[in-house]
């Protein structure tokens, strides 16, 4: 189908400002829309998941005012035309966002111009116009731009949205530190993200890999997590750990509620003793929920499971494993 798509003569009476005018407008309204009304996303993973939309989705609008200028007009300039006016979008999209609730990106605009750059270039490799004048170097040269610009717009949604997915299947185990995909719920949410490193010698058999934190004096923290929001079936939180010290350690067990129109919601927060030797450390969610600061938690609004440590102990290991809900 795509390989037959050639420049028609124009079909309509509409002058070509009006309706350029008229498809821009009502993609940016679009545009505005998704970004003022945003909703409260749940995770790190989710929100890279939002942000990984930019490419594919600036991708299909530039095809779209492609195939509307066919319509009106014929010419290899269509192609320009329709970059030019998706990327009027993408710019005006990032400007919308300064007093909205997310910051304007320069990333972001760069990916929307990877997106563009995707969906023209797929539509002009088959343009039996494109390929009649152009030389075979060319159409090589054009056909390698955008399978990378397509790479490069995708793929980011395909892996996140995998790991979205992955996340969601796997509860009620919240992290188990031996899936790929697990990394990108913990990974992504501060600079010094756990290592996944062999179980130390003296936790029980079964446990293949876990999570190594190394104590440091800046921020105390040594695990987040990001799980899937709804405990409401749940009664329990589990967790296997260990610290590579002679001397048990304490560290502070943090569970979030979701922010509520900008502000923070409740938190839970409990001291929990780590000692050498792997034990399973279980927290009831009545606790969870009737003990937090200051209501209680929803137990359908969960955001993050948070570990700090308590006094100095930088230098030390800590290691964590198979967080689960029962």
């Amino acid at each position: 189908m795509l390989a037959d798509m050639q420049n028609s003569e124009p079909s309509g009476s509409m002058p070509l400002v009006v309706a350029t005018v008229i498809v821009s407008i009502g993609m940016i309204a679009l545009v505005v829309l998704a970004h003022v009304h945003e909703p409260v996303m749940g995770s790190h993973l989710a929100d890279h998941v939002l942000n990984s939309l930019h490419g594919p989705g600036f991708a299909f609008v530039s095809v779209a005012i492609l195939l509307i200028l066919r319509v009106l007009r014929t010419g290899l300039s269509n192609y320009l035309i329709a970059a030019m006016v998706a990327g009027f979008i993408g710019l005006v999209s990032e400007v919308v966002q300064i007093p909205g609730p997310r910051d304007a990106s320069a990333s972001d605009l760069l990916a929307d111009l990877v997106g563009i750059t995707a969906g023209l270039g797929c539509i002009a490799v088959f343009d039996r116009s494109i390929r009649q004048k152009a030389k075979r170097w060319h159409l090589v040269g054009l056909g390698t731009a955008a399978t990378i610009a397509t790479a490069v717009a995708f793929v980011p949604t395909v892996l996140y949205a995998y790991a979205a997915v992955s996340q969601w299947r796997a509860m009620p185990v919240i992290l188990s530190f031996e899936q790929f995909w697990e990394r990108a719920t913990y990974g992504q949410n501060w600079p010094d993200a756990p290592d996944m490193v062999p179980a130390p010698a003296n936790w029980p058999p079964g446990y293949v890999t876990v999570a190594r934190s190394v104590a440091t004096d800046e921020s105390g923290l040594l695990l987040r997590v990001e799980p899937r929001n709804d405990w409401r079936e749940f009664h329990e939180l589990m967790f296997m750990s260990s610290v590579n010290s002679d001397t048990s350690q304490q560290v502070r067990l943090e569970i979030r509620e979701l922010p509520r129109d900008g502000i923070a919601g409740p938190k839970y927060s409990e001291h929990l003793e780590i000692d050498s030797t792997a034990s399973r450390y279980r927290i009831a969610l009545s606790d969870i929920t009737a003990m937090a600061i200051p209501r209680a938690i929803d137990p359908e609004r969960v955001s993050s499971i948070s570990i700090y440590t308590v006094g100095e102990t930088a230098g030390t290991e800590y290691y964590f494993d198979d967080f689960r809900l029962q």
